[in-house]
C-alpha cells in the first residue's frame, strides 16, 4: 500500500498531494474495519466544529466552557466504547458482593482500532487551539487527514496539531535520500516485528496462557522475554510509522529513545512512549498543578497521571495496577532521593560515575520488567498465580527448564538469545551514534551486503507462512 500511495503521491501536483494521503488513510482504515471508519468520520465531523466555536468565543469564561464541552464530548465516545463493559462488570461484582442482582448489562460494542490514539490527538488539538498554540484548521479534509493519518492511526505516536498541520502546506518534492531513509525504517520495523517480537511472543504466550502449570523459573524467563517482546513490538510499530511518514516527506514524533538504558523510572518515561508521556505531562499533569503546589500535591498528581495511563492502555484492572506501580515507583524515588544521595556520599560513590549509572540502569530495568508482569497478565487471578510462582522460584529450577516446555525448539531458543543480544547491541549503538548516518557512510558494496543479509534473515527467520498465527501489534489494541 505504501508503494502504491507513494507513486500516486509523487505523481500528483504538489498542492494536491495531501489529498492522496487522505485517500490512502481512509482506504487503509476501511480495509481494517469499515464500521470503524464510519465512527472515525462522525467523530472528526463533530470535533472539527469545536475549535472554530472556541475561537469565536468573546470571553475567557465562555472559551473555557466551550473547550470543556468539546473535551467531554470527545472523551465520552472513548469512555463509552472502551470502558462501559469494564465499569459494568465492576458495578455488577460490587452488587453481587452486597447480595444484589446484576445492575448493568454487558453490551456488544465495537472498539475502533487506535481509538485511544486519535481521541487523544483530537483532545490535544482542542486544548492547543484554546491556548493559542495553533489556529483552527478551516479545511475539514485537512483536519480529517490529521486525525486519520495512516502511519499513526492504529498504534501512534500521538501527534500534535502545531507540528503536523503546517506540514500539509509545504511543497514536498521527491528526494531520493528521504525516501531511502523511510524505506530503511520500514524494513527495520518489519525485522523488529517478524524476526524478534513475534518469535519472542511464542514463549510469552505459552507461559502466560496457563501460568499455574509452569515453575517460577519459566515464569521469570517469560516475563523477562516479554520485556523485550513489547519493546520490539512497539518499537516496530513506531519505526514503521516514522518510515511511512518519511517516505511522504512528513515528520512525526519519535516514540523511543533507548528506554532500557534509563537510570531511573522517571527517565524511563522520558524515553518510553514519549508522545504519550508528553501528552499526559502537558494536558493533565501540568493543568493539575504539576509540582507547583507542594510535594504532597505533586505526588498525588503523579499517581493520578499513572492511573490514567494504566486505564488508557486497557479496560482491565491489570493495567490499572501496572500504572499504579509505576506511579508508586516515582513517588518512592522522589521520597528517597536525598537518602540515596547521602548513602552514595558515605560510600564515596560519585552520582555521575559509570558504575553508579550501570547499577541504576540495572535496577530500573528490573523494576520495569516486574511491572510488565501486570501489563501482560490476562486477569487479576493470573497476576496472583504469576507472583506465587515467582515467590516459589528456586535457582535449581533453571536447570530443568527446556526450550520445548516454553513452546520453542532448541535452535529457536538459541536464536531468541541472539535476538535479545542484538536488540541490546542496537540500543547501545543507537545511544552513541546515528546508525543511518553510519550506514550511509559505508561503501556501496558494504551497504548492499548488509541489505542482502538483512533481507535473507527476514525471509528465513521471520515468523510467517503456513501455520503461523499472525499477531497484531500490541499497542494496536489500545
Amino acid at each position: 500500500m505504501v508503494a502504491v500511495a507513494g507513486i500516486c503521491y509523487y505523481r500528483a501536483p504538489v498542492r494536491y498531494r495531501w489529498i492522496c494521503l487522505l485517500v490512502a488513510s481512509l482506504l487503509f482504515y476501511a480495509i481494517l474495519n469499515l464500521e470503524c471508519l464510519v465512527f472515525l468520520l462522525l467523530l472528526a465531523a463533530v470535533t472539527f466544529l469545536f475549535p472554530l466555536w472556541i475561537q469565536r468565543a468573546t470571553g475567557q469564561r465562555s472559551k473555557k466552557w466551550r473547550l470543556f464541552f468539546g473535551v467531554v464530548l470527545t472523551l465520552s465516545a472513548l469512555c463509552f466504547l472502551k470502558y462501559f463493559n469494564f465499569a459494568a462488570d465492576l458495578v455488577n461484582r460490587l452488587a453481587e458482593a452486597l447480595g444484589s442482582g446484576e445492575l448493568l448489562p454487558q453490551l456488544d460494542l465495537i472498539l475502533p482500532l487506535g481509538i485511544s490514539f486519535f481521541t487523544f490527538k483530537i483532545v490535544g488539538y482542542l486544548v492547543d487551539v484554546y491556548r493559542g498554540n495553533v489556529a483552527p484548521e478551516q479545511n475539514f479534509f485537512k483536519y480529517l487527514l490529521f486525525v486519520s493519518f495512516f502511519p499513526e492511526i492504529t498504534a501512534g505516536p500521538i501527534d500534535r496539531a502545531p507540528s503536523f498541520l503546517p506540514q500539509m502546506a509545504r511543497a514536498v518534492l521527491y528526494d531520493y535520500e528521504t525516501v531511502k531513509r523511510g524505506l530503511l525504517y520500514i524494513f527495520f520495523g518489519l525485522f523488529q516485528k517478524f524476526v524478534i517480537a513475534d518469535r519472542l511472543g511464542v514463549i510469552v504466550d505459552t507461559v502466560y496462557s496457563d501460568p499455574g502449570s509452569y515453575a517460577g523459573a519459566s515464569v521469570l524467563i517469560a516475563t523477562f522475554v516479554y520485556t523485550f517482546q513489547i519493546y520490539c513490538d512497539f518499537a516496530a510499530s513506531s519505526t514503521l510509522a516514522i518510515g511511512c511518514a518519511t517516505v511522504f516527506g512528513y515528520k512525526i514524533p519519535i516514540n523511543f529513545r533507548q528506554p532500557y538504558l534509563s537510570a531511573s523510572v522517571q527517565e524511563f518515561w522520558r524515553r518510553w512512549h514519549i508522545s504519550l508521556s508528553s501528552w499526559f505531562r502537558d494536558y493533565l499533569y501540568i493543568p493539575l498543578g504539576g509540582n507547583r503546589k507542594g510535594r504532597l500535591r505533586k505526588y498525588l498528581n503523579v499517581m493520578i497521571v499513572f492511573l490514567c495511563s494504566g486505564l488508557w492502555h486497557g479496560a482491565n484492572l491489570t493495567f490499572v495496577l501496572w500504572g499504579a506501580l509505576h506511579g508508586i515507583y516515582q513517588v518512592i524515588g522522589g521520597c528517597t532521593k536525598n537518602l540515596r544521595g547521602h548513602i552514595k556520599q558515605a560510600l564515596h560513590i560519585r552520582p555521575d560515575s559509570r558504575l553508579n549509572r550501570c547499577w541504576m540502569t540495572v535496577c530500573t530495568f528490573v523494576l520495569c520488567s516486574f511491572a510488565w508482569l501486570f501489563f501482560r497478565a490476562n486477569s487479576i487471578y493470573d497476576t496472583r498465580v504469576l507472583l506465587r510462582q515467582i515467590l516459589l522460584f528456586r535457582p535449581a529450577q533453571l536447570c530443568s527448564v527446556s526450550t520445548y516446555e516454553l513452546g520453542v525448539l532448541l535452535p529457536e531458543g538459541v536464536f531468541i538469545i541472539l535476538c535479545l543480544l542484538f536488540t541490546i547491541g542496537v540500543d547501545i549503538a543507537a545511544a552513541r551514534t546515528d546508525l543511518y548516518a553510519w550506514l550511509s557512510a559505508k561503501p556501496a558494496a558494504v551497504r548492499w551486503a548488509i541489505y542482502i543479509v538483512a533481507l535473507v534473515v527476514l525471509v528465513v527467520f521471520g515468523c510467517y507462512g503456513p501455520g503461523y498465527r499472525s499477531s497484531d501489534f500490541i499497542y494496536a489494541q489500545f
